[in-house]
């Protein structure tokens, strides 16, 4: 896990650069009894600050905070009264795991707020840091500000695998064909693509929202639909019939492995969910997809006793990024794992574990 927090501050004014700078130091030395906790680099114009983020898209360090003022007006450098708003959508643009704050007392500004409005229901701001509260002596505005960040991105740094796992599907997916069809094609493609986009969304605004389960519901189908896509890709039915009689066997043998029971699937007539998978994967990766299967229906048709939870949610990203990515190396999960060990009363640890084991080994 991150033992430092790289942090941005684009401001074109000198006092409240270093006004925030030593206040960050402060908070990291009073309440985390560590004055480096967050490596802090400036940026006093907006294009400095545009081609500082923009750099971290090569060296892979991405900034974990991102403090953005509004008005640059003052950098003389060809800075505008709203350029902070276009350096928010380059910050998320570059990561979307990045947590970008305002820092600004301008935000408010008849000409200012509709956009501010825009990026913060969008997810683009997670936090406005208001210059005016520390000029009027409100205490603690930037301690409590500053502690519900950290303690944000502690608590999510698994995402990050989520994140670098979808980016390693997308290029992936990218490079294959699935349909002799061009038009066809991008349009499995895009479908994909349009759903991990949804799914990330959901993971990063997870405590911002209403009815956990029926989160975990809508991530389980993002995943499972996606990969019911790919596998079907342009089959027709008769192909994905013949194909799954051929590995139910095989299949039937992964799974029974898996599960501890004897399994014997009934596969109906007609194509469904099962036959797909079981048409498309014939290796052990097929155990992993059936248990993914499994939870999309009993979420959709939950028996008694049965409850989703995170974990199913992380197994079915796994499952899915398994059976998509051929080099099972670059396939991220510490952090996933650092997640499960300190996080307790999981129904799903068991399995989350056995896939985990199964891509490191």
């Amino acid at each position: 896990m991150k033992t430092k927090l790289k942090v941005l501050i684009a401001e074109d004014t000198k006092t409240a650069r270093d006004l925030l700078a030593i206040n960050l130091q402060n908070f990291a030395s009073e309440n985390l009894n560590d004055p480096g906790y967050f490596e802090i680099e400036k940026a006093a114009s907006f294009e400095k600050a545009r081609k500082m983020i923009i750099e971290t898209a090569d060296s892979k360090e991405y900034y974990d905070i991102i403090f953005a003022d509004i008005d640059f007006t003052e950098d003389n450098k060809g800075g505008e009264r709203d350029s902070g708003y276009s350096l928010i959508e380059k910050g998320f643009e570059i990561c979307p795991l990045t947590k970008i704050t305002t820092y600004s007392g301008q935000f408010r500004a008849a000409e200012l707020w509709e956009r501010y409005e825009e990026l913060k229901d969008r997810g683009l701001i997670v936090r406005t840091f208001d210059k005016s509260h520390g000029d009027s002596g409100v205490s603690n505005w930037m301690v409590e500000g500053l502690d519900s960040i950290v303690k944000e991105i502690k608590r999510e740094a698994y995402v990050w695998d989520i994140w670098n796992n979808h980016k390693v599907i997308i290029d992936g997916i990218k490079s294959r064909s699935f349909s002799k069809d061009p038009f066809e094609n991008l349009s499995i493609q895009n479908t994909v693509i349009s759903n991990l986009e949804s799914a990330l969304l959901l993971f990063m605004n997870m405590e911002r929202l209403q009815g956990k389960e029926i989160i975990f519901r809508m991530m389980i189908y993002l995943y499972h639909n996606s990969l019911e896509t790919l596998c079907r890709a342009d089959k027709t039915d008769a192909q994905i019939i013949s194909e799954s009689d051929q590995n139910k066997t095989s299949a039937e043998k992964f799974v029974s492995e898996f599960s501890g029971k004897d399994v014997r699937f009934t596969l109906p007539e007609k194509v469904n969910s099962q036959r797909i998978f079981i048409s498309a994967i014939n290796d052990e990766r097929i155990k992993f997809v059936d248990r993914l299967n499994y939870y999309r229906n009993k979420s959709i048709h939950p028996e008694s006793g049965f409850r989703l939870d995170i974990s199913n949610v992380l197994f079915s990203v796994l499952a899915f990024t398994l059976a998509v990515v051929n080099d099972k190396q670059k396939i991220s999960f510490d952090k996933i794992r650092w997640f499960l060990a300190e996080t307790e009363g999981l129904k799903g640890k068991v399995s989350l574990e056995k896939i985990m084991d199964f891509i490191e080994n």
